[in-house]
This record gives C-alpha cells, structure tokens and sequence, in this order.
C-alpha cells in the first residue's frame, strides 16, 4: 500500500494511536453557560416597545392577550422597570409586525441552552440499574490502528491493566471479501436502532463496527476501498450524532470532523454536505445561529449533492433563521423543503410529517405561538410508533408551544404522557428542552397539575423514571 494510501488514517487513526475507552453511561461534567448581563438598558428597550405598540395601533392589553403575558408585566417592561428577554421580545416582534427590530436589541443577551446533567456520580458507584458483572467496575475496549485489540474488565479505577481479573487480547486478520454489504447494513441498522434506544446502547456498538469497517479498509484497494471508505464515514458521522445527544460535545465535534474529513479524502460531496448539516444541528443547540446558517448554507450549495441532503439543508436554514429571528428567511426555507418533497429519491412515509414538524419548531422559537401550537397538535400524532426519538422530540416542543401560550393543563398533560419515551431514548438535547419547560412552567407553580409534573421533569432530567 503506498504511503498516501496509508494515510487515509493519519489524523483520525494511525500516527495519533487513537484508542476508544467505550463507557455505557454518559459523563457529568457538564457546566452551565452564565448569563453575563444586558446590552441594552431595560428603559431603551421598552420605549421601542412602546413605539412600536403606539405605531401598530395596539392597546397594551390587546398585545398582553396576543403575546400570552400579563398586561402589568409589559407596563413595567416599557416603563423600563422590568429587564425584557428574547422570548418576549420575540412574540412582540411576531404581533407587531416588527420582523426582529425588538430581539435584534437583545441579541447579545440570547443565553446558550442550559447544560443538560447526565447520571449523578452517586448512582454510578452504587451500580444501581446496572448488570451485577459491571456494578463494581466498567469495560474497556482499546482498538489499535491495525486491526489489534483488547477487552478489559477492570479491577480498579485507573489501574485497568495492573491488577485486573480478565484480559482478552487478539490479532489482526486478513481483509474478507463480501464485508461492505454486511457492514453497511450493520450502520443502517444501528441508525434504526437509535431512533428508539439510548445513545449509550448503541455508541459501544459502533465503534466495534467502526473497527471492522476500518481494518477492512485498510486491506482494500479500488471501489471496494472508496465504498468502505464511505461507510467509515457514514458511521463516523453517526458516532458523531451519539456523541451529541449523550452531551458531549467535543467528542461529536471530533468524530463529525473525522466524517468530513473522509469525505473529502474519498470525493464524496453528498456526504460532506451531510456531515455540514449535522455540524448546523451542533451550533444550534450551542445557540449559535451565526454558525449554524454558515454551516446550512454552505451544505445546501454543494455540487454533487442529493435531494434528500438538500432538503435537510433547507430544514437546517430554516431553523438557523429561526433562531436569529428571522421570520423572512426561516419560513423562506421551510418554504422551499416543502417544495423540495417530491424530489426525494426512496422517500419515507414520515418525510412529510418532519418537514411539518420542523416549520412548527420554526414558528415557535419565532414567537408565532398559535401557529406552532397548530402545526404541532396536528403532527406529532402522525409521528411513527417506532420513531420515539421524534415522539419525545416533538411533544416537548409542542409541550413548550403550549406553556408559552398558558395552556399549562393541556402542556403538563402532554409532559405525563412523553416523559417515559424521554427516559427512555436519553437525549442530551431533548434534556436542554426539559429545562426550557421547566423554567417555563414555573410561571404557574402554584397549580397542582403543574407540581405534580415537575418531578416527572426533575426525574427524566436525571435520567430516570418517577416512581
């Protein structure tokens, strides 16, 4: 093999010896974004408020019914005595007709999405849920570059290959013919898998097929090499996805940069746009629109790209434009991935649905309350029994949708019917929405519906279930 060849793994496997340590539960070392104080003084923005109000016609109270806030809260905000936050500003822009003259004054002030906590130390010591094998210890898998291997099961923190009570090594063998196929079905699979399961399942089992994929590879030359080298990259961009929803973040950007990176070493513009888009989703739930419509825009202008990675690079755009507050170009894109539709080569019964969906998310985090609730109470009971990613996905938002609008029964009602399925599928991002909703229904804390819901919100934050 000649030594660009050989090379197709310099910086993601060979020259820095990279090992994977597979853990089943996902780290807690997160930490919460602070918010470091307002760019705008609280008068200046509520006289713009004002003027704005004044020059739509609209009473104060008349915008306190549409905006689903009390009328002596927006009183105090125009009279400079309460400081505003983008949510507010946002629904006021939606009713005034103001595009994003009211959120742009607050942009700086748009917090990052609170860090999502994963399992408590606590838990993980005491080897509560976990197999009586595992309790008093983890497994580590280490893969070398050349296909060499080994299975620990520790003894003690830290000293894994010192003292341990089981040491398995191997050796690399021969590269089989036949293998791409199964292999690729492999990752499909496993991408199915993770529509309903927990990304800590399924990630140890990836890598191990990542392992496969690249020992073949290396082994490989001519199509068979380049078809390898593609679904390395198809499965790198799926760790990718793993990696985010368990809540790290470093580690997805790491294992995305790996699929782009193959992409480009194999020409494959289709999936370099793809793993694009999946760097958008990132920035988004970073709270980075900036970064995100970079991202989209350069993933939709792509040559050589399918329809179907279009279509999610308009959905992209949209909600990039949606976060900065741009209605115009937001509904523009999920305009044009509706467009985009038929298209669609192999499409899936629920494309539809997610392009509706997507629009819904669009709507509400533009302020356009009653239409996200409209779009969301007619879509997420299309979502496939299968799909309980989507299910816990969506219904948060529409739980979300429905607080904002004081509809607290109907969105603790949809909270007790989810919160299982949210437990279940153990999402770092969907976690970031629980405390959105958290945070948005404390507003009526007092209510005994919405008491009892927060401890099933506090439980499936932790990762469990309420008793």
């Amino acid at each position: 093999m000649s030594a660009h060849r050989r090379r197709f793994l310099c910086p993601l496997w060979t020259e820095r010896r990279c090992h994977f340590h597979c853990v089943l539960v996902p780290s807690d070392q997160e930490t919460e974004d602070v918010d470091t104080g307002s760019t705008v003084t609280a008068s200046t923005f509520g006289g713009q408020l004002r003027q704005l109000r004044l020059a739509a016609g609209m009473s104060i109270a008349k915008l306190a019914e549409r905006v689903h806030y009390s009328k002596s809260h927006l009183s105090k905000i125009e009279r400079g005595e309460k400081r505003p936050n983008v949510e507010i500003a946002r629904r006021c822009d939606a009713v005034l007709g103001s595009g994003r003259t009211l959120a742009a004054l607050l942009e700086a002030d748009n917090p990052a999405l609170p860090a999502a906590p994963g399992y408590s130390e606590a838990l993980i010591a005491s080897g509560e849920g976990m197999l009586p094998m595992a309790a008093a210890s983890g497994w580590v898998i280490r893969l070398g570059p050349d296909g060499s291997g080994q299975f620990v099961v520790p003894g003690h923190t830290g000293r894994e290959f010192l003292d341990n009570p089981a040491l398995m090594s191997w050796a690399p063998v021969a590269a089989t013919k036949g293998s791409a196929a199964m292999l690729g079905g492999t990752i499909d699979g496993l991408r199915t898998m993770a529509r309903s399961m927990s990304p800590a399942v399924i990630f140890p089992v990836l890598v191990g097929t990542l392992q496969a994929i690249r020992i073949e590879a290396a082994g490989a030359t001519g199509e068979r090499w380049a078809r390898l080298m593609s679904l390395l990259g198809l499965g790198t961009e799926l760790a990718g996805w793993l990696a985010q929803e368990l809540g790290d973040h470093h580690m997805s950007t790491w294992w995305t940069d790996q699929a782009t990176e193959i992409a480009s070493l194999v020409g494959d513009d289709d999936l370099w746009a793809y793993s694009l888009i999946r760097k958008s989703l990132m920035a988004l739930y970073k709270r980075n629109h900036g970064l995100a419509i970079g991202l989209a825009s350069a993933a939709a202008s792509r040559a050589g790209t399918s329809p179907r990675t279009g279509w999610l690079a308009a959905q992209r755009l949209a909600q990039a434009h949606a976060l900065a507050g741009d209605a115009t170009l937001s509904l523009r894109a999920a305009d044009r991935a509706a467009t985009m539709l038929p298209t669609l080569e192999n499409p899936a019964v629920d494309d539809a649905n997610l392009t509706q969906l997507v629009r819904g998310w669009c709507l509400y985090e533009l302020g356009f309350l009653d239409q996200a609730i409209e779009v969301f109470d007619r879509e997420v009971p299309k979502i496939g029994p299968d799909a309980i990613r989507s299910t816990a996905r969506f219904s948060i938002r529409q739980a979300l949708a429905h607080a904002s609008a004081g509809n607290v029964e109907q969105s603790c009602h949809i909270v007790q019917g989810i919160v299982g399925d949210v437990t279940m599928v153990d999402s770092a991002t969907i976690r970031s929405d629980l405390h959105l909703l958290t945070h948005g229904l404390h507003r009526w804390n007092q209510r005994p519906q919405v008491a009892s819901v927060q401890a099933h919100l506090n439980a499936a934050m932790q990762g469990r279930l309420y008793p």
